[in-house]
């Protein structure tokens, strides 16, 4: 059995710690514990807007002939 928890250090007291120990109770392999840290994940609003300017910028240059109704017919 394997599981994952992610939580702040504050979180973690020994009566939580005890009760996660409680899930491998009945088994008789060792438990491992691994603490690591995660980078809180941030979005950086210009790298998205330069991606998408990108996509736009290469669309934009796609001839659509007229008639064209259907994306469909314009990928064929």
């Amino acid at each position: 059995m394997e599981a994952t928890f992610v939580l702040n250090p504050r979180e973690a007291t020994p009566h939580l710690i005890g009760q996660l120990l409680q899930l491998f109770a009945e088994s008789e392999a060792p438990v491992t514990i691994r603490v690591t840290t995660q980078p809180k994940p941030s979005f950086d609003f210009q790298a998205w807007f330069q991606g998408m300017e990108s996509i736009r910028a290469r669309t934009e240059k796609v001839p659509v002939p007229p008639g064209i109704g259907d994306i469909d017919e314009l990928i064929n």
